[in-house]
């Protein structure tokens, strides 16, 4: 399935507008049921374009029996050939939040207590109208909606 999924996107790679730079699957080095993907994009909003693909809602659905533990997901910049630090999309502004936890909120980092909890991107049924939007990301995919 993995391997489908780099195919689907290394061909919208050399589609023009697509926004996709780069698309990686890795086996992990120590847990062999653990997969990694590598994705660069454009933007963020290229990057929720690639990812309401009928092709993406496809593998996402899919994948869903095979999980042993909920799908993670870190953002970083990527500039001048060089990436940041985790970027925080939208995590909460106050004092001990994600931002703090990160260092993201100025405050210099993981001085303070993470109030932060896990949200299990691997569950398709997220962003219903009674859970808001695609894993806090300020968007639905296409197969979130009603």
């Amino acid at each position: 399935m993995c391997k489908q999924l780099v195919a689907f996107s290394d061909a919208r790679k050399a589609q023009k507008g697509s926004g996709v730079h780069e698309f990686v699957c890795n086996q992990d080095n120590y847990e062999a049921n653990v997969f990694h993907f590598w994705e660069r994009y454009e933007s963020n909003s290229h990057m929720g374009l690639h990812n309401s693909t009928p092709e993406v809602s496809k593998f996402m659905n899919e994948v869903q029996e095979h999980l042993e533990g909920p799908i993670g997901m870190a953002l970083y910049e990527w500039k001048d050939g060089k990436i940041s630090n985790a970027c925080i999309q939208g995590g909460p502004k106050g004092e001990g939040g994600l931002d703090d936890a990160t260092g993201a909120g100025g405050s210099g980092g993981a001085g303070h207590k993470q109030t932060s909890g896990v949200v299990d991107l691997g569950d398709v049924q997220r962003g219903s109208e009674e859970e808001g939007d695609s894993w806090g990301m300020g968007f639905k995919f296409p197969w979130q909606r009603k």
